[in-house]
């Protein structure tokens, strides 16, 4: 056994008690491992209380009385040295909950161990339903059939990459008829993915379709933009993330590997020093996809805290409510593995998705992370995501608005200060050019796309900037002037670098002179002749 004391093992007394519950166990004749598997939470208690299994006292207490038991009595299965040191490596670290760390190493032994469908044993059993959780929890491998309110697996034709086809089958929005005959869709708030409809509003003919613009106009319009504010922000999300990639050094491999995507990295000696960001090296991916799913692994919370400033001032003016939903996903099409010093599987955690209602009433859920599981949608009906992604709800939180600035920038950490003063500046970048973010949005689908394009390369630039002098310098310093002007909502946030300082020589309206117009260049949304129409 490790010689750290164990974090299992918290006090003397518990360590006495569970030696004498191993002492008077009826079970005390049979396997240790055995005993363990025995133990654990059955599946049908895990998949009732997701978040028990996860973080509740039996998965550990298990692992404490295998342990001690394994004293007493050797295993003779060749897999208990396995997890005896995993479960050793559970104790010793204080990052992780002890019955996650110990899961994610079940969850590794499952997807290597082979039992036939006749083999009953307590193993066998458990390994095969760790195996269908670790490996995304699809329903036409589902080991139930329906359980605690889930759907009946009835999609094994699904492919999980995708949501099924929203329009299909077709019913025309303004006469409701239904049938197989090739149906109208209204391009304007059509959203596809590769070539597969996620949203649509389907009409049986033109005459139909225009008796119901009326009635449609509003969702129509209302779902364009948010699609629009969607995909912007993905763009620029997506980049804040992939410069701002911690420990890059270590990593060695990213590959497909038995439906997954292992993140192989190399092992680490000594005093690991602070993490610094740097770029992420798609160039070890064996695919973009793999690279992608790689990179938004476990920032999921990364939306509405690191990325929330640009959430707000580009989502936010066009939802009724915005909801952080927490919840355990299924059907995913390839989870990603982190092969380290230990296991780590994104299968075996939680997610988070951004739930929002329109004025309409309509209500969609944004996932930007969702490549984390090899799913290609960013944005999808609250409906059908809840039905084919959510395996269990853990909870709903009503997010209230916060206005761009208003908040300390630095509290959060660096990634946070670097979004809202790149934030701040699209704000007043699209201030000026198109009198607001609502108007950018509206605009005609010729102009938009150009403007599109300006204003994420705007904001690229403007985190490459930033990210770089945050870690080049060795000093970083924020200059927060007080709020002032008509606004009065929102400090002026001013960044130095060493050369601004020396310039500057302690003219403290120099230096800020100086940072407005090397900020104001790097943010300016150059566009087309007539782009602003």
């Amino acid at each position: 056994m490790a010689s750290h004391q164990p974090r299992l093992m918290e006090s003397q007394q518990l360590l006495d008690t569970v030696v004498q519950a191993v002492a008077d166990d009826s079970t005390g004749d049979l396997d240790a491992l055995d005993n363990f598997f025995r133990r654990l939470p059955s599946p049908e208690q895990v998949v009732s209380s997701l978040e028990q299994a996860f973080s509740g006292p039996q998965v550990k207490d298990a692992a404490l009385r295998f342990l001690v038991e394994s004293l007493v009595r050797k295993s003779t299965d060749p897999d208990a040295g396995y997890l005896a040191h995993h479960i050793e490596g559970s104790t010793i670290q204080d990052q992780i909950p002890p019955s996650t760390y110990i899961l994610w190493h079940l969850g590794e032994l499952a997807l290597r161990s082979r039992f036939g469908g006749d083999d009953q044993s307590a193993k066998a059993r458990q390994l095969r339903f760790w195996a269908w959780m670790t490996r995304g929890r699809k329903d036409e491998t589902s080991p139930f059939s329906s359980l605690h309110g889930q759907p009946d697996p009835s999609n094994a034709r699904l492919s999980h990459a995708l949501i099924p086809a929203y329009a299909d089958p077709k019913r025309c929005a303004g006469c409701e008829k239904q049938g197989p005959g090739t149906y109208l869709c209204c391009s304007r708030c059509l959203i596809r993915n590769e070539g597969k409809a996620t949203f649509a509003t389907a009409y049986c003919s033109k005459e139909c379709q225009g008796a119901h613009w009326s009635s449609h106009k509003a969702l129509c319009r209302q779902v364009q933009q948010l699609h629009r504010a969607a995909c912007t922000f993905h763009a620029i999300f997506e980049h804040f993330l992939s410069i701002t990639f911690e420990e890059p050094e270590f990593l060695k491999e990213i590959a497909e590997k038995d439906g997954m995507v292992v993140m192989t990295l190399a092992p680490r000696t000594g005093v690991r020093p602070a993490p610094t960001w740097a770029r992420f090296p798609h160039h070890l991916a064996t695919s973009s996809e793999c690279g992608m799913a790689a990179l938004m692994r476990g920032n999921c919370n990364q939306v509405l805290d690191g990325a929330r400033s640009l959430f707000e001032l580009l989502i936010r003016p066009l939802c009724q409510t915005i909801t952080r939903v927490a919840l355990f996903a299924k059907n995913m099409e390839r989870p990603v593995k982190v092969q380290d010093i230990f296991t780590s599987i994104n299968s075996l955690g939680g997610h988070e998705v951004v739930v929002v209602a329109l004025p309409c009433g309509a209500e969609f859920a944004l996932d930007h992370t969702g490549l984390q599981y090899g799913w290609k949608e960013k944005m999808v009906p609250w409906a059908s995501y809840y039905r084919h992604r959510a395996y269990h709800v853990v909870d709903r939180e009503t997010m209230g608005p916060t206005t761009p600035g208003t908040h300390d920038p630095l509290e959060g950490g660096a990634g946070k200060a670097l979004m809202s003063t790149v934030a701040l500046g699209l704000h007043d970048q699209l201030d000026a050019r198109f009198g607001g973010v609502e108007r950018f949005l509206q605009l005609k689908e010729s102009k938009f796309r150009d403007a599109q394009a300006a204003v994420v390369a705007a904001a690229k630039r403007g985190l490459t900037m930033l990210a770089g002098e945050m870690i080049n310098s060795a000093t970083r310093s924020f200059i927060i002037h007080p709020p002032s002007g008509v606004e009065g909502i929102r400090p002026e946030i001013y960044w130095s670098n060493e050369q601004d300082k020396k310039v500057a020589n302690g003219d403290a309206e120099k230096l800020r002179l100086r940072w407005k117009a090397r900020w104001e260049k790097v943010m300016d949304i150059t566009l087309p002749p007539g782009g602003e129409e």
